[in-house]
């Protein structure tokens, strides 16, 4: 029997669920097709050293603002498009599922996006292109965020979480080394920047086609209500899309767990985004390292090094103990303490530097272990919303991304230039003291956001 909601204009058919059976992939499988996942979302640690690279060549003196201006552009994608793009994956019909076209047309307008950041030669060009990668890296990201609960049971959901974080890390750690290499041979100049951009490139179109051979989507059996959903003569996709965005505010205010796991990955992300896209120029202000974009990746490589185990075994403890929020805990003082060495010594002993990442790494993989199968244990509506909550979902792990460069990049320019400010000195550090700072502040608010979920224990 089908019936209209009349809040999307949408009617299921064949049955409540509105799409064909689709058994859980075994583990092999489900990481094949995490591949893609594994580079489309694990390029960006590569990208923001190779983006503040462009910076410092494009505009020396102002890199800092260069990259929060382009990240500050990019935020509007970051939040609409995820959203965007998974109302339309769950509402998508064709012979290939639900899925897999979005995934497909994200990733083609991403190659287009790192094909344009590898020549762009000014300011204006570097920062549309790389509006370009957001648009189809989010698109392509949120139509995948539903895969884990369009297949994966409750009692699997800690292990796939473990598992698709642990791809993010191995994709991360894949595109860090390649820009190490590239960089350690042609260093930190535009030629290095490109070669690095062209292989990412490569390496996207490659997963794509494993991931999607892998899939093996059913058809999606969709389709939109022909009457107009208000009643007021309004094309039926326009009033299924003002309907879905009022849905969206109504989820959000209704469903008490699932709002605070958004918030709760937004802190933890915004807490480590604070220091990933500075961590080229710490290299090059404070460290005084010659070739500081191979010195960043390998930073990053030592704090991904660190967290691949623990988001690996991390998942399936998770399960085993029926536990979630102790790996958060963990997490977020592990990590809090390392920025706390940081803020108050500015280590420049590259050694210390390096075995902090490690033990910062530990932190992260940690919560990677778990953040998944958090939001898959309290979506508000599993079978018929997935792609679109797991969207949300999604802007909470992206926004912080261009959020944090935005707001702090201004930050640590003013204060590392030498003078006074409000009657207090800068220079000498002062702005990474300040990023820092913020960064533990980040992850004490994910401590306490995490305690606010009720159906997780």
């Amino acid at each position: 029997m089908t019936e209209i909601s009349s809040a999307t204009g949408l009617i299921p058919s064949a049955s409540s669920t509105g799409r064909q059976p689709w058994a859980a992939p075994g583990f092999w499988r489900l990481n094949g097709i995490n591949t893609f996942w594994a580079t489309n979302q694990g390029l960006w640690n590569a990208i923001y050293v190779l983006l503040a690279i462009s910076a410092a060549l494009t505009s020396p003196n102002q890199k800092e603002l260069v990259v929060g201006r382009a990240a500050a552009a990019g935020g509007a994608l970051a939040v609409l498009v995820p959203i965007a793009a998974g109302w339309l994956s769950d509402r998508t019909r064709t012979r290939w599922g639900r899925r897999t076209p979005w995934i497909v047309a994200g990733a083609l307008i991403s190659l287009v996006g790192l094909l344009l950041l590898a020549w762009a030669p000014s300011v204006p060009a570097l920062i549309a292109a790389y509006l370009v990668l957001q648009l189809g890296n989010n698109a392509a990201g949120a139509a995948f965020a539903g895969i884990v609960p369009d297949v994966v049971p409750e009692e699997r959901r800690g292990g796939a979480s473990g598992l698709l974080n642990s791809a993010t890390i191995v994709g991360t750690v894949v595109c860090l080394a390649i820009t190490l290499v590239v960089l350690g041979r042609l260093g930190s100049t535009r030629s290095g920047v490109a070669a690095s951009y062209f292989i990412i490139a490569a390496l996207v179109a490659l997963s794509l086609v494993c991931s999607v051979r892998l899939l093996r989507e059913p058809a999606s059996t969709w389709t939109i209500a022909s009457p107009d959903v208000a009643g007021r003569g309004e094309p039926s996709w326009a009033g299924a899309l003002r309907g879905a965005l009022v849905s969206v505010w109504r989820q959000l205010l209704a469903s008490h767990d699932f709002r605070w796991v958004i918030t709760t990955r937004f802190f933890q992300t915004l807490g480590i985004w604070t220091i990933l896209p500075f961590v080229s120029f710490y290299f090059k202000d404070v460290v005084r390292t010659a070739n500081y974009g191979a010195a960043s990746a390998l930073w990053q490589l030592c704090v991904l090094a660190g967290g691949l185990a623990p988001a690996v075994i991390g998942g399936f403890l998770s399960d085993r103990l029926r536990r979630r929020k102790i790996f958060v805990y963990v997490s977020s003082a592990v990590q809090g303490l390392v920025v706390a060495v940081l803020l108050f010594t500015l280590v420049s002993n590259t050694a210390a530097i390096y075995f902090m990442g490690l033990v910062f790494g530990v932190g992260y993989g940690l919560y990677s272990s778990v953040d998944w199968a958090l939001a898959c244990d309290v979506l508000p509506d599993r079978e018929r919303s997935a792609a679109r909550d797991m969207g949300i979902f999604h802007v909470s792990y992206t926004l912080p991304q261009v959020f944090a460069p935005a707001l702090l990049a201004p930050v640590l320019y003013w204060l590392n230039q030498p003078g006074r400010i409000a009657g207090l000195p800068t220079g000498s550090g002062a702005g990474y003291r300040a990023v820092f700072a913020s960064a533990t502040i980040w992850f004490l608010l994910a401590t306490v956001m995490v305690t606010r979920i009720r159906g997780v224990r």
